[in-house]
């Protein structure tokens, strides 16, 4: 994935990141809880590692690049799915979703300034947090609704009689 912005003109500001490739997945249980109308799927002291990843920035007349690793510990990931009727059949579509991040960290390589950027990163904690928590969120639901329910209800569609 990429993220940032900006031109090159005095001013602007631009930084990437690419190669975020996740190199380990972690998590305790998965809860799942059904009742008439909805799902809940509770994922416990969930964490992944995405390593090696690189990073560039440029503001003029500034620029640097490096690597950095991304940890990410003691998250909750909450899923509410809705149980409906489409065409007659079964369906599902998310309700709501929530990523709790409890820790992370940001380790910046391969650049003489890694140490006032691992300090800043550091200080910028709890802001950090709160963009990775959203960052996940917004995945998960890419995933889910991409991926996993439409699979879902791919296959209700072809084993289910519909529902009269």
């Amino acid at each position: 994935g990429e993220g940032g912005g900006g031109g090159g003109g005095e001013g602007a500001a631009g930084w990437t990141v690419t190669d975020l490739m996740v190199a380990t997945v972690a998590f305790d249980a998965v809860r799942v809880e059904f009742d008439p109308s909805m799902i809940s799927i509770t994922v416990d002291n969930f964490g992944l590692l995405i390593n090696n990843a690189a990073w560039s920035f440029r503001r003029w007349p500034l620029k640097d690049n490096g690597r950095c690793e991304i940890s990410v510990s003691q998250t909750q990931v909450v899923l509410l799915l809705s149980i409906g009727v489409l065409n007659g059949k079964p369906s599902l579509s998310v309700l709501s979703s929530s990523v709790v991040v409890g820790g992370c960290e940001l380790n910046i390589s391969d650049t003489r300034a890694a140490w006032v950027y691992n300090l800043a990163a550091h200080i910028l904690r709890p802001r950090l947090r709160s963009v990775i928590g959203a960052g996940l969120e917004d995945a998960v639901m890419e995933l889910v609704e991409s991926d996993v329910l439409t699979t879902i209800n791919e296959l209700t569609e072809m084993i289910m009689p519909a529902l009269s």
